[in-house]
């Protein structure tokens, strides 16, 4: 081709160039940043109203974004649950409160927006001796192609004596330590259960059960694992 001669590029050919250009962005922003504004807590305390805080969210690679602290007396209960994402809980001797992390992991998207996190409830809050931690999808999150979910994981750190609910809808659940009644439910991942003393009622779809050291009856249920 001379030199001034004039051509044009196909429309199909420039959009899909475009498309690459933001996907590359896209991809550099978000290995880029490690935090992103406008993540919501909801708290409610035992006798007061419910109080909001506005934070940052960190990948879970990195600090717990959120870390709450609630003390209990003799025989606590704790109920967790979050639609994607793991649970760990494990005992620590002598612990006289209930200590719950959050970590968030947002997903890749290439249309990514903090907006996203308007899409979920997250709350704790204790009633009594009973301490709730849980994420709750107002609706679906479906990112850019369908993908882009956040992933909320919890980690918490209890006494001895506890009774537990424990469910995941994909994610794995770890339990180790406790004794009392618990349940646990998980969903697209495993369950792992240490040092356990009491009766425990676990069920798995799409993962498999393991316990050690179990003094109680279990009741395990397992689809797919």
């Amino acid at each position: 081709m001379k030199y001034g001669s004039k051509y044009s590029i196909r429309p199909e050919i420039a959009s899909f160039r475009v498309l690459l250009a933001l996907l590359a962005w896209g991809i550099a922003m978000t290995a880029g940043a490690r935090t992103l504004p406008g993540f919501y807590f909801l708290k409610a305390g035992g006798a007061g109203g419910i109080e909001s805080s506005e934070g940052q969210i960190q990948s879970s690679g990195g600090d717990p974004y959120l870390v709450r602290e609630f003390p209990v007396q003799g025989e606590a209960a704790l109920s967790v649950s979050t639609p994607n994402g793991d649970i760990e809980v494990n005992s620590v001797k002598g612990l006289d409160r209930i200590r719950v992390e959050l970590y968030v992991e947002r997903g890749f998207a290439l249309w990514s927006s903090n907006k996203s996190m308007d899409n979920y409830r997250i709350t704790t809050l204790k009633r009594g001796n009973s301490v709730v931690a849980s994420v709750e999808p107002l609706k679906k999150d479906a990112g850019f192609w369908g993908i882009g979910e956040m992933k909320f994981s919890f980690v918490v750190s209890v006494p001895e004596s506890l009774a537990s609910d424990l469910s995941t809808m994909a994610g794995k659940i770890h339990l180790s330590g406790v004794q009392g009644k618990q349940l646990i439910k998980s969903t697209g991942g495993n369950i792992t259960l240490s040092d356990i003393r009491g009766p425990v009622i676990a069920q798995a779809a799409g993962g498999d059960i393991v316990a050690d050291g179990l003094r109680g009856v279990l009741k395990a249920d397992t689809k797919g694992g």
